[in-house]
């Protein structure tokens, strides 16, 4: 009967044993193994080999754990270090010109790096982002095409009564701009816009004090958190009455907070006044005998949220030719042809400009 030696015993000795040694120390351990089992009996033997095996484990004749490799590559490693440190300071002047260039190229890509991360953040705090838009259209005048964003008081109005399936929100509002707002004596010039009555809940307003929904007429306004500091410092400001550019008295209905940094209305929307004060509720009341409330006549600007399932392209389609079948044509002295289109809000940071 062929009687070999225990299997794993061996395959440790194969394991550990340094690879110079391998072929010489296991004939020794084998030829051992064979001696003991004329002299003995197999299982004695076997447990002879085992401890053989056990006994050879020992410095000198295991393997190299990397141990050594590691010491070495730190010793040269730390060689180079200080070879480099003496080039340094032998050639001083190349070395701050290198250095230097090197510290001036790694703060200017630190640099473009943080610009380039805060130009992708705009907007992206807005609950509605992928579904907030303004209605801008293309005009074409005499065989030229240029791109406005403001329109008519009546785009609106009809975007509302025609095609309300296809927006969540639907706001006119005015062009940002400087109102005086007193109380009493005080007085500050303030940067905001005129809303209709959605314009809060389209802008997802942050309450710090009131609701979005008592704004609703033409004797209420809604301010920023800074606006409540100047005028009114720890105090409430809920319930008191700002006079706007000494003409109407407007009741606090509520306090938002300011918006971020990071937002394409930062700084224009310190006040929110009811739109009506400028349009008088639709009537001819501001409107010059009509003319600022036709459709021929752009100082306004709409927004829009895109309803659930609605894409840019649909709602561009649905409303197209809405402004082109209510102008006339020659509003302007010359032919005219309008056709809008839904512009997304995540396009208005970085390609707001039109060309031809």
């Amino acid at each position: 009967m062929n009687k070999q030696p225990p299997k794993y015993p061996l395959r440790f000795f194969r394991w550990y044993c340094h690879p110079d040694y391998v072929e010489d120390l296991e004939g020794d351990l084998l030829e051992r193994f064979e001696r003991r089992i004329d002299d003995t009996t197999f299982w004695l033997a076997k447990w002879g080999f085992t401890k053989d095996t056990l006994k050879l484990f020992r410095p000198g004749i295991i393997r190299p754990l990397g141990i050594t490799q590691f010491i070495n590559n730190n010793a040269m490693i730390t060689n180079y270090l200080k070879v480099g440190w003496r080039n340094l300071i032998k050639n001083k002047g190349y070395s701050a010109l290198n250095i230097g260039g090197l510290a001036l190229g790694v703060t200017v890509a630190m640099l473009i790096g943080l610009w380039i991360i805060d130009e992708l953040s705009f907007d992206k705090h807005y609950k509605n982002y992928n579904r907030m838009a303004a209605v801008l259209q293309h005009n074409i005048m005499n065989g030229e095409k240029d791109t406005w964003s403001s329109q008519s008081y009546q785009l609106g109005k009809a975007l509302k009564t025609n095609y309300s399936n296809y927006f969540e929100h639907i706001v006119t509002s005015s062009f940002p701009g400087e109102a005086i707002l007193a109380l009493n004596e005080r007085k500050f010039t303030i940067r905001g816009s005129y809303l209709d009555e959605q314009g809060p809940k389209f802008f997802g307003l942050k309450m710090l004090a009131g609701v979005q929904d008592d704004f609703d007429n033409a004797t209420t306004i809604l301010i920023s958190a800074s606006t409540a500091e100047k005028f009114f410092g720890k105090d409430k400001a809920l319930g008191e009455v700002l006079k706007i550019d000494n003409n109407r008295e407007l009741r606090v209905a509520g306090v938002y907070e300011d918006t971020p940094a990071t937002d394409s209305f930062n700084g224009e929307l310190d006040f929110i006044a009811p739109l009506d004060i400028l349009t008088g509720g639709g009537t001819d009341l501001y409107s010059g005998g009509g003319t600022y409330m036709g459709w021929g006549n752009n100082w306004l600007q709409v927004f829009v949220t895109l309803a659930d399932n609605v894409t840019v392209e649909q709602a561009s389609s649905a409303i197209k030719d809405v402004k082109a079948k209510n102008i006339d044509p020659t509003d302007f002295g010359a032919k005219f042809s309008p056709e809008l289109f839904v512009y997304p809000l995540s396009k208005w940071r970085l390609y707001s400009d039109f060309e031809n």
